[in-house]
């Protein structure tokens, strides 16, 4: 029950799975795994009323070279844009390791109303021997906020731990001596996760105040519910989804990105309703959290735009960072 890897071939129709756990996304799509030991997702379309099938693979820094390892995926769960899904798979490569890790894959193109096209992106690389994370958990308001657990086999340790990816921020939530499966509270300011008792003799859900990070704890968790494992924080409500998204609409002004996906220029336009001859900050991060491109403008007509070179960087998700000091919007964009 920990962690991912994966990659996909995305529009490939298919018959239904026996379903082991699955992930809906506004009653438009669902995402589910087999019953079986299967290297696959499953994404049913309730429009077309069709299924597509993602083959998952472990990518690695060479542009399209993708090796084998991954035996199968466990926790599933959409992110805002419904275009997205991060999850965990168990990893086996023969007399070298095994572990579990969490990744990113496209399973549906927005722009296009179609599938996506199966790529995939790792939470880290490179995780050290003994080392798995999983059970991801994507905080309910901010897109690039996330809980998961961590297991170092080396100590037979568990943690919560939240990550930014937008900043490369980890924080750890709490350590004990069970998987935490997270989840966060409907305004972030509070998580619940597996725990034990003090004895370590009973299951429960334990509760912890986060501070607004949120990544890291203030205080020490409380038992929240006795005997009970797997807890899941649900509200009734609308979400905004459009932070995130390729077009993002503040009070003041709007910001955009196109073409998206990108080859080797992604263009930022800022749509300034009140040119004030404010400075704007714009960021590219990969996900990681690693800043690979900075520039700064000032926009002098209502419609202003920022071309990011980027035939250098790999192919990937982005997220750029757009800010005027007061107020700062984020986009996740594709490199093909």
């Amino acid at each position: 029950m920990l962690v991912f890897i994966v990659s996909v071939l995305a529009s490939c129709k298919t018959s239904a799975p026996s379903i082991m756990s699955l992930a809906e996304y506004k009653g438009s799509k669902l995402a589910a795994i087999s019953v079986n030991q299967d290297t696959s997702i499953y994404v049913y379309n309730f429009v077309s009323q069709q299924w597509a099938r993602f083959q998952l693979y472990n990518p690695t820094k060479g542009q399209g070279v993708n090796i084998a390892g991954v035996r199968y995926a466990e926790a599933l769960e959409w992110d805002y844009t419904g275009e997205y899904l991060v999850y965990d798979a168990y990893n086996l490569i023969p007399n070298t390791a095994e572990y579990w890790d969490v990744g990113f894959i496209r399973v549906w193109n927005n722009a296009a109303n179609t599938w996506g096209d199966g790529t995939i992106n790792k939470l880290f690389t490179g995780l050290p021997a003994g080392i798995s994370i999983g059970n991801p958990s994507i905080s309910k308001n901010s897109p690039n906020i996330l809980a998961f657990d961590y297991y170092d086999a080396n100590t037979n340790v568990f943690s919560v731990l939240g990550a930014n990816i937008e900043t490369g921020d980890v924080g750890t939530i709490w350590e004990q001596a069970v998987i935490g499966t997270p989840s966060y509270s409907r305004t972030d300011d509070r998580m619940v996760f597996n725990g034990r008792d003090a004895n370590n003799t009973m299951d429960v859900i334990g509760i912890v105040t986060l501070n607004t990070n949120k990544i890291t704890p203030t205080g020490t968790p409380a038992i929240f519910l006795e005997q009970a494992i797997w807890p899941v924080w649900f509200a009734s409500g609308q979400r905004d989804t459009r932070v995130g998204i390729d077009d993002v609409v503040a009070n003041s002004w709007t910001v955009a990105a196109y073409p998206n996906p990108f080859a080797s220029v992604i263009n930022i336009n800022l749509n300034v309703l009140e040119t004030t001859n404010a400075e704007y900050s714009v960021q590219l991060y990969n996900l990681i959290g690693q800043l690979v491109y900075e520039t700064s403008t000032q926009p002098v007509t209502s419609s202003h735009t920022v071309a990011i070179p980027s035939q250098d960087l790999p192919a990937g998700y982005y997220l750029v960072k757009v800010g005027n000091g007061k107020e700062f919007k984020t986009l996740k964009v594709v490199k093909q």
